[in-house]
C-alpha cells in the first residue's frame, strides 16, 4: 500500500511538473505578447499602494466611478445603435417602399445588404480591432455610420437605398466587439455580467424610443418639404454624429489611459481585475493564438449560437412593425404598439444579467430568457383564441430572446483569453450575428405575405436549436474544468496570481490556472 501511495504521489508530481513546463514554454513563446497593463504596473508600482486592489471598500468606490463614467457611454451607444438599425423597419410602414418604388423582395434584400456588408467588415475587423486604439476606431466608425444614416434621407431609388445600407452595415460591424472589449477591461468576470446587461438595455430603450420617434414623424405634415421617414433618418443621423464626437473626446482606449482615474486607482483596478487572466491590451498579432482560435470548439459553438440568435433577430430588426401591421393595425398604431416590446427586453435583460452576476450558471440564464421567446414564436406561428391579440402577445414575448445576447457576449469575454484570440472571438461573434441577420429577413418571402408563416416556424426552430447547443457548451466547459482540477493545483486567491502570469498574454488553453465560467 505504501508503494502504491508513493507511486500515486509520484505521478501527481510528474503531472504538476509537466504543467509547469508547459507554462514555461508558453511564457517563452509569448514573451513579447505581454499586456500593456503589465508595463504600466511595473512603471507605477512604487507610486501606489498595490494592496488597494484587494480592499473591498476601495474597490467598491472605484467601481461606482467606473459605472457612472464608462457604462453610460455604452448604454447611449446601444440605444442609438438599435434605433438606427431599425429605422428601415419603421420607414417601411411610413411609406418608404412606396416612395422608392420597391417591389417583390427589394425590401428584404436591402435589409440583408446591411448584414452582408457587416459580415465582410467583421472579418476585416479581426485584425483592426486589435491593432488600432479601440475607442478611437469606434468613434470614427460611429461618424461614418451617422453620415450614412443621414444620407438615407436623400435616396430616390432602390440602388441608393442599397448603397447607404451597405455603408451603414460596414461601419456598424465594429460596435459590438469594441463595446465587449472595452467593458471587459474594467471588471472581473463576475462583475461583467450585470454591466453587459446594463448597457445592452439600450436595446429596450431603443425599442421604446424608436416606436415613439416613428409615431412622431408619421405626424409630419404632408405639405412638408421632406416626408416623415426622410426627416427621421436625417435627424437620427445628426444625433448619432454628435454622440460619436463625444466618444472620440471622452472615452479612453484602456484603463491606463483613463484621465478620470489617478495612477493609484489605475494600479488598484489592474490588481483587482487580474483574476480574469484574460488581459487588457496587446497590439502584437500572435499567429499561434489565431490558429488556436480556429481550432477551438467553444468559439465555433458560440459562433453557431450567435447565428441562431441573429436569425431570430431578423424578425425584430426588419419585420416586427410589418408583422404587427399585418395583424390589422394601422401604421401609426403599429409604431406605438412596438413600444411594448421595450419593457419585455428591459426586464429579461436585467433577469439574465443580474441572475448571471449573483447566481452564476450563465447557460441556465440563457435558457431561462429564451423559453419565453420560444413560447412567443409559437404564438405567432399558431395563434389561439383571439388571433389578433395572441399573435401580438407572441411578438412581445419573442423579444425576450434579445436579452440572451449580452450573456453570450460576456460568456465569450470570460472564457477566451489571449489578445489576438479575444479580438478574433469578438469579431467572429459579430460576423455570426451578421450571418443570422442575413438569414432571418430572407425567411420573409414576398409570396408568403401577409402571414409569413414559414418565417415564424423558422424562428421556433432557430431558438429551440439554440437552447440545445447552449447546454452542450456548458457541459464542455464543465468537463474541461474537471480535467484541469484533477491534474493541476488551482490558485484560489487573486493575490496568489503573479502579475506576470495574469498579464502574460496567454490563451485560455495555455494558462493552466485558467478555469472556464459556465
Amino acid at each position: 500500500m505504501a508503494e502504491k501511495g508513493s507511486s500515486t504521489e509520484g505521478a501527481v508530481s510528474t503531472l504538476e511538473s509537466l504543467g509547469e513546463s508547459v507554462e514555461a514554454v508558453a511564457i517563452a513563446l509569448h514573451s513579447k505578447a505581454h499586456d500593456e497593463a503589465l508595463d504600466f504596473l511595473e512603471r507605477h508600482r512604487n507610486e501606489a499602494n498595490v494592496t488597494l486592489g484587494f480592499n473591498q471598500c476601495y474597490v467598491r468606490r472605484l467601481k461606482r466611478n467606473l459605472d457612472f463614467y464608462v457604462i453610460p457611454f455604452m448604454l447611449v451607444m446601444y440605444t442609438l445603435n438599435f434605433i438606427d438599425k431599425t429605422l428601415l423597419n419603421y420607414g417601411n410602414v411610413m411609406g418608404l417602399s412606396e416612395d422608392l418604388g420597391l417591389r417583390g423582395n427589394d425590401y428584404s434584400n436591402a435589409s440583408s445588404a446591411f448584414w452582408f456588408a457587416n459580415l465582410a467588415a467583421a472579418v476585416i475587423n479581426i485584425h483592426l480591432i486589435q491593432r488600432l486604439p479601440t475607442s478611437k476606431w469606434l468613434g470614427v466608425c460611429l461618424i461614418g455610420w451617422s453620415i450614412s444614416t443621414a444620407c438615407t434621407a436623400a435616396v430616390r431609388t432602390y440602388g441608393g437605398l442599397l448603397a447607404t445600407r451597405i455603408v451603414s452595415g460596414a461601419f456598424e460591424a465594429v460596435i459590438p466587439p469594441s463595446v465587449m472589449l472595452l467593458t471587459a477591461q474594467y471588471y472581473t468576470k463576475a462583475e461583467q455580467a450585470s454591466r453587459f446587461a446594463i448597457w445592452y438595455m439600450g436595446i429596450g430603450f431603443g425599442q421604446i424610443l424608436g416606436g415613439l420617434i416613428s409615431w412622431a414623424f408619421q405626424n409630419v405634415s404632408t405639405h412638408a418639404m421632406l416626408t416623415g421617414w426622410r426627416i427621421m433618418f436625417l435627424t437620427l443621423g445628426l444625433v448619432t454624429l454628435i454622440f460619436a464626437l463625444s466618444i472620440l473626446m471622452f472615452l479612453p482606449d484602456t484603463p491606463m489611459q483613463a484621465r478620470f482615474l489617478s495612477n493609484e486607482e489605475k494600479v488598484a483596478l489592474l490588481k483587482h481585475i487580474k483574476v480574469n487572466q484574460t488581459g487588457v491590451e496587446g497590439k502584437r498579432f500572435i499567429l499561434s493564438q489565431f490558429t488556436e482560435a480556429l481550432r477551438d470548439f467553444q468559439i465555433w459553438a458560440l459562433f453557431i449560437i450567435t447565428i441562431l440568435n441573429g436569425s431570430g433577430g431578423g424578425v425584430i430588426t426588419a419585420y416586427s412593425a410589418t408583422l404587427i401591421k399585418s395583424f390589422g393595425y394601422s401604421a401609426k398604431r403599429s409604431a406605438l404598439l412596438l413600444m411594448g416590446t421595450g419593457p419585455v427586453t428591459l426586464s429579461t435583460t436585467l433577469i439574465g444579467g443580474f441572475g448571471s452576476r449573483y447566481f452564476g450558471r450563465r447557460w441556465m440564464w440563457i435558457i431561462v430568457v429564451t423559453i419565453p421567446a420560444i413560447i412567443g414564436s409559437c404564438l405567432m406561428a399558431w395563434p389561439i383564441g383571439n388571433k389578433q391579440h395572441t399573435a401580438l402577445a407572441g411578438v412581445f414575448l419573442v423579444n425576450a430572446f434579445i436579452s440572451l445576447t449580452p450573456v453570450v457576449y460576456q460568456w465569450t469575454m470570460s472564457n477566451v483569453a489571449g489578445h489576438t484570440k479575444r479580438a478574433y472571438a469578438s469579431a467572429m461573434l459579430q460576423a455570426a450575428f451578421a450571418i443570422g441577420n442575413i438569414i432571418g429577413p430572407q425567411t420573409f418571402r414576398a409570396k408568403d405575405a401577409p402571414g409569413y408563416q414559414p418565417a415564424k416556424i423558422c424562428t421556433v426552430v432557430f431558438l429551440s436549436l439554440l437552447v440545445c447547443l447552449v447546454a452542450v457548451l456548458a457541459f464542455y466547459y464543465l468537463v474541461h474544468n474537471n480535467i484541469r482540477n484533477r491534474r493541476f493545483t488551482v490558485r484560489e486567491e487573486v493575490e496568489d496570481i503573479p502579475d506576470e502570469k495574469a498579464y502574460a498574454g496567454h490563451t485560455d488553453k495555455e494558462n493552466l490556472d485558467f478555469r472556464y465560467t459556465y
